[in-house]
């Protein structure tokens, strides 16, 4: 369902408002009709009409509102349903996942209770506060100028909230941003903080943070609420105003004593979405800024996505095309572009120092990250343009640093699809890792992830691998697959990628694990942002010779 299906929702609820301004005239029509043409008749049946009829209206009213309610609570539904994939997939790709994640959900849901809880209401009701001030003007001239400067001042005082408010409430959000980012950070990191006896200092910090933010949202609090303030007693201004108004017409035989209250009625009416709008402005300005940042991390396509065709199996070919890495949102490449064909049973390892961009790189081939600038294609489709739950089914990838799920082991293995679990066994078996699952409390069944059992690094590594074999993949992307795993699995490792490469598979491996370089086809070496190649056997004819030869530079083919 795309954003543009939302807006029968909307139609929904400009016509229940339609519906809920004009049932708002009842009253007043009602009061004229018994001060006019009651009293002065003496009819009781004319009472009981117009009552009965009145009343009639007025429960279609409630139902209106009611109708209204509901429907702003279903658009937030509709609305969160549709955009939370996007966000945090667009989140999650960013360098900062985790925190970005977190900031990215949490403006989603601002968006969300903000809709749900009625929020948008007097932005449908102001539309009609012209046609309110217009029936004052009719009752009397008097009365229609006096509504209109009201709205006017009321109009002025929502101006002035917007700039007071503005800046504080988007530095708050900084701040609250600051210290708990810090907190989150200090979390991770809990056995270091504790074994050093840094908590209390850390503490103090994260505790200094989240007073400046309080500081300054208090110093907004107390701006918003003396305005807010202001703007109530106003209007209980102009409604002395307005009554004393009509009354002084009535003596003067201008006005019929029906519109005294009348008029107060639909004054109160008229500026009832101004000063709604007015009591909650410091929400509004953070529902704002929640949907600017929205709409700045999304992509167009994801406001209007449509159905998604699967394709079929693509063939195991992975070609690079003017390529270039970089950081998302960065202005400047990580790696100069590159031009790179691999056919089908190629193996690559790309080995670079820390920091020279191995994964990133990795991250731009699976997808996880926008290119900088080029184009990556596997099977001859664009992996950046191919719709990321279709694609992923081809796709293998082992990052650096495994995390798993809150989940069962087989949960985890599957990627949370509801499959056979036949797949799974088998890349349990290429992993190598049935015994150590086994031995687990409940097999397969152990729930692992946060709140689960504990894993070891080298269990959490394994069953990363089992993860990316899953589904037989077609690219299978491994960033330092041998790091927590002890020396015997480690020097299976080079065995395992020997054999997936009959499977026609590209497989491209960060690590410099020597077992693995025997292996290769192609080695890329990452250096100073630009990327060279050399195949797996001259770059090892050149290794021996360097050893042979200390200090002497190995020449490698540049990739242009």
């Amino acid at each position: 369902m795309t954003l543009l299906a939302l807006r029968r929702y909307v139609t929904a609820a400009a016509g229940f408002t339609l519906a809920i301004n004009l049932l708002m005239l009842v009253s007043p029509l009602h009061m004229i009709q018994v001060y006019d043409r009651v009293l002065t008749s003496g009819s009781v049946d004319t009472l009981v009409l117009i009552t009965g009829l009145a009343v009639v209206l007025l429960l279609v009213y409630a139902v209106a509102d009611a109708g209204r309610k509901s429907i702003f609570s279903l658009l937030g539904r509709r609305f969160a349903e549709r955009l939370e994939l996007p966000v945090f997939a667009s989140a999650a790709a960013s360098p900062d996942a985790a925190r970005d994640v977190s900031a990215a959900m949490g403006s989603l849901a601002t968006v969300q209770k903000f809709v749900i809880s009625g929020g948008p209401a007097p932005f449908f009701d102001a539309p009609y506060v012209p046609l309110f001030a217009l029936l004052l003007f009719f009752i009397h001239p008097w009365l229609g100028a006096i509504g209109l400067a009201g709205a006017l001042i009321l109009i002025g005082l929502a101006v002035v909230m917007e700039l007071t408010t503005r800046m504080t409430v988007e530095e708050t959000g900084r701040r609250e941003g600051l210290a708990q980012a810090f907190l989150a950070g200090a979390s991770r990191q809990y056995s270091a903080v504790a074994g050093m006896g840094m908590a209390s200092a850390v503490f103090r910090i994260w505790q200094r943070l989240k007073s400046e933010a309080s500081d300054i949202q208090s110093t907004s609090g107390d701006r918003s609420n003396l305005l807010a303030a202001i703007s109530r007693s106003l209007r209980q201004v102009l409604q002395v105003i307005m009554l004393s108004a009509g009354a002084y017409l009535t003596l003067k035989h201008e006005v019929s004593p029906g519109a005294i209250i009348a008029s107060s009625i639909i004054l109160s009416r008229a500026l009832a979405p101004v000063d709604q709008a007015l009591g909650q402005w410091a929400q509004i300005v953070k529902v704002r800024e929640a949907w600017n940042k929205l709409v700045m991390r999304l992509p167009p396509e994801a406001l209007d996505a449509s159905e998604v065709t699967p394709i079929p199996r693509p063939e195991g070919k992975l070609s690079l095309e003017g390529l270039s890495i970089g950081v998302p949102g960065g202005r400047d490449p990580l790696i100069a572009r590159m031009g790179l064909a691999l056919e089908p049973g190629s193996l690559m390892v790309v080995i670079g120092a820390n920091g020279s961009g191995k994964t990133s790189f990795l991250q731009t081939l699976t997808g996880a990250w926008p290119v900088h600038s080029g184009i990556v294609r596997l099977g001859g489709r664009d992996i950046h343009a191919w719709a990321g739950e279709d694609r992923g089914r081809y796709v293998g990838y082992l990052p650096q640093d495994v995390e798993l799920l809150p989940g069962t082991v087989r949960e985890n293995i599957a990627r949370f699809s509801e499959g056979e679990p036949e797949p799974v066994f088998e890349a349990v078996r290429l992993a190598g890792c049935s015994e150590a699952i086994l031995r687990m409390g409940k097999g397969f069944d152990t729930p692992v992830g946060p709140g689960g059992v504990h894993v070891s690094a080298g269990q959490r590594q394994s069953i990363g691998l089992a993860r990316a074999l899953y589904g037989d993949p077609v690219l299978l992307v491994l960033d330092e697959p041998t790091a927590h795993l002890d020396s015997t699995r480690a020097a299976a490792m080079a065995g395992l990628l020997r054999d997936l490469k009959a499977g026609g598979r590209v497989m491209i491996v960060a690590t410099h694990d020597l077992n693995i370089l025997n292996v290769a086809d192609q080695v890329m070496n990452l250096s100073g942002g630009y990327a060279s190649v050399a195949s797996g056997e001259d770059y090892r004819k050149s290794l021996a010779e360097y050893k042979r030869n200390a200090g002497m530079p190995i020449a490698r083919e540049v990739v242009t």
